[in-house]
């Protein structure tokens, strides 16, 4: 008999790996056991219901998690969605409001960040898809409405702030929106994504197009009245008046 000695064969690994060995099929016999027992109950639910799809029933998702709750609200959306969208139909639906109750959850929009990080849902700007309909707009089959349509209202809006914003002085964005949210296109680009008003109005003053003074804005060849004051600044009840005739940016007759 050949001596392990002889052939320089660790014996200590030669233990281990018999040792492996042994565990090893161990665990597929525990594996084997449980797999016959999941398939066993799989089995008697067909039998009892014949008319359910389990495959189906497997591939949705568990919506007592917030990943689960996001797959769920937007797999079957036909358009880019803001999260605060999502959210809001979320409280509308009796599954989910008292989960959610009338706070933002931060569950919530990490489990958007989470997904959209592994490519479960796609991310373009502010908006959320589904996979299978970035994957139909990404091949061509489906227009990206509303990416599109942001990008038609965000020029219009800005052009639109000039407009409504000239004599007025300075103005406090809620008064902004409200003077600017008498067109739909706009009206409904604010109401999915408030904060982007925010956004267009930092902009305008890095364009210097506006100057901000504390939390209001005005027209930056209006900030300044000849004698020093703020134009319309002690003038908010001319908010409500009527500014020059916008329609022509909206192809709108007033």
């Amino acid at each position: 008999m050949v001596n392990a000695s002889d052939l320089s064969i660790p014996i200590g690994s030669v233990r281990a790996w018999k040792s492996r060995v042994a565990e090893a099929r161990e665990e597929i016999e525990q594996l084997e056991r449980e797999i016959a027992e999941m398939e066993a109950k799989l089995a008697a639910i067909a039998q009892l219901f014949p008319s359910i799809d389990l495959d189906h029933i497997a591939s949705q998702p568990d919506i007592d998690t917030w990943p689960g709750m996001v797959l769920w609200l937007i797999k079957d959306e036909d358009r880019g969605r803001e999260p605060r969208e999502l959210l809001d139909k979320a409280r509308q639906m009796p599954e989910f409001a008292d989960r959610l109750g009338t706070s933002n959850p931060t569950g919530f929009y990490n489990a958007i960040s989470r997904l959209a990080e592994r490519g479960e849902i796609m991310r373009r700007g502010t908006l959320i898809y589904s996979r299978d309909l970035w994957d139909a707009i990404d091949a061509g089959e489906v227009e990206d409405r509303a990416h599109n349509a942001m990008q038609k209202a965000g020029p219009q809006m800005r052009e639109y702030i000039l407009q409504k914003m000239r004599g007025r002085g300075f103005l406090a964005p809620k008064v902004i929106s409200d003077l600017i949210c008498d067109e739909k296109e706009i009206a409904d680009r604010l109401a999915r994504n408030p904060q982007y008003l925010y956004t267009l109005l930092g902009r305008m003053v890095g364009k210097k197009e506006l100057v901000k003074r504390d939390s209001t804005y005005a027209l930056a060849n209006e900030a300044e009245a000849p004698n020093g004051g703020a134009v319309g600044a002690s003038k908010t009840e001319g908010v409500a008046a009527s500014s020059s005739d916008t329609s022509s940016l909206f192809g709108a007759t007033r």
